[in-house]
């Protein structure tokens, strides 16, 4: 059995991208600074019914850290970001928006003296502004493009080392509160459900130190 195809849909997008970025070192200072410009044409079709839109958007981002005596480093960073998005949401007349976000983030940084490790801690804020998602819509009973806004904070712990032994290894665990800003009257204030609470990460790697094998990882 062959399904028929009841829906033809198609995309095309173009995209350019430039952009500028400078790490500085003055004393204890640690800057860091960051431009991008972005334009991006796209055409979707669906249905034998045509969209096209044209977008150009600038984005920055900038942080400042302190080095102490004690190989502690405070930061503070701001980033704005965009990403174009496809498709025409479920309902409306033209594409998707691109989806804006901004953040903030203040943390610390702890890099273990003579040795290869760096432990970091950080608290972060993150606005987006028309994210894309599918959610399942029972008047069509199927998946439909949807936008929304988010608003998520929380901390993040990762520990990065790199041993003498050939073993190298990651490990990271993050609370993240995502909560809906704008989707339907029903889901406002939710957590969002493709970001859990929290969540673990670990990656190792190990590199053969000595033998016919050396650096084999």
């Amino acid at each position: 059995y062959v399904p028929v195809a009841t829906t033809f849909e198609h995309q095309k997008q173009n995209a350019i991208g430039v952009y500028i970025q400078d790490q500085i070192e003055i004393d204890a200072w640690r800057i860091g600074l960051g431009l991008r410009h972005d334009w991006h044409d796209s055409e979707f079709s669906k249905d034998g019914v045509h969209y096209a839109r044209n977008d150009s958007e600038t984005t920055w981002r900038a942080s400042i850290g302190y080095v102490t005596p004690w190989n502690i480093m405070p930061y503070v960073s701001y980033g704005t970001s965009y990403l174009a998005n496809p498709g025409v949401p479920f309902g409306a007349t033209a594409q998707a928006q691109p989806t804006l976000g901004e953040q903030y983030e203040i943390g610390v940084k702890y890099e273990v003296p003579d040795k290869n490790i760096l432990v970091s801690a950080a608290y972060f804020d993150i606005d987006l502004e028309n994210a894309s998602v599918y959610t399942f819509d029972t008047s069509v009973n199927r998946n439909v493009l949807r936008q929304l806004d988010l608003h998520s904070r929380g901390v993040e712990l990762e520990v990065t080392a790199s041993l003498d032994n050939g073993l190298s290894f990651t490990g990271g665990y993050s609370y993240n509160d995502a909560e809906i800003k704008k989707l339907t009257a029903q889901t406002v204030g939710n957590q969002f459900n493709s970001a859990p609470y929290h969540s673990f990460s670990l990656w190792a790697d190990y590199d053969i130190q000595e033998g016919a094998l050396e650096g084999l990882g």
